[in-house]
């Protein structure tokens, strides 16, 4: 029986290697609309960092839940904000965003564990047309991809701002960072931006993933008891 443990053992590592190799060859960037496309997401209320309205020197980094939560930017400081302070948030939103005089800094965030997904509402700071930019990065710093939304800032206070958002089928994103095109070509990539709290989707295997390892771990039972019964029998015949 103990070389049938061992031959289990054995071959469900395999089965979980040949299950990872799976998900890092089909690895990819897709881009969400809104949080419900991560399911169950940690969220990010940026009042964890101090008082609001108020400003907080950088890098700062807090707890959630068992996630630590970094927060950077080349000025050294972001502002806390209620939601109305920009058009397109809820009065009640608490708003993350770069310090007057500051805005060609853009916003990084980065999580102590890489992470499936992150998204939030965005809008920039200036009034007018603007294109949102997200771009992940993995632990080498390597750029995992980038996704936009285009919208216009308002002054409704209506909860409006575009939501940007992306998941990876490797969930490898380690750090993420925010900026905004007001159309500035000196300027590509800005600082003029807020966002409010940040969803963060944990890592999850995917379903074709789980499906193959549930096929693989019910097969190895399966082999597992029917030795086990062949074996009893053998002993059964010199009782």
């Amino acid at each position: 029986m103990r070389r049938y443990a061992k031959q289990l053992a054995w071959l469900g590592t395999a089965a979980l290697c040949y299950v990872t190799a799976i998900s890092s060859a089909e690895a990819s960037i897709t881009q969400v609309s809104s949080s419900a496309g991560f399911g169950s997401a940690l969220t990010v209320n940026w009042g964890i960092f101090g008082a609001v309205p108020g400003t907080v020197s950088t890098f700062a980094s807090a707890p959630v839940g068992t996630l630590t939560v970094g927060i950077n930017t080349a000025s050294g400081a972001l502002n806390l904000a209620n939601g109305s302070a920009v058009g397109g948030f809820l009065p009640t939103d608490t708003l993350l965003s770069q310090s007057p005089g500051n805005l060609s800094d853009p916003i990084l965030v980065d999580f102590s564990t890489p992470v499936q997904g992150v998204g939030t509402q965005i809008e920039s700071l200036l009034a007018g047309a603007f294109t949102g930019i997200l771009d992940l990065y993995d632990s080498g710093n390597h750029l995992l991809g980038e996704v936009t939304v285009t919208a216009t800032t308002t002054a409704l206070n209506d909860g409006s701002a575009p939501f940007i958002g992306a998941i990876s089928t490797s969930a490898d994103i380690d750090h993420i960072v925010f900026s905004v095109n007001n159309g500035n070509p000196d300027f590509p990539k800005a600082g003029d931006v807020a966002i409010n709290g940040l969803a963060i989707a944990r890592a999850v295997p995917e379903p074709t993933s789980l499906g193959l390892l549930g096929a693989a771990l019910a097969g190895l039972a399966f082999l597992i008891r029917r030795r086990e019964r062949r074996s009893d029998g053998d002993m059964r015949s010199f009782v």
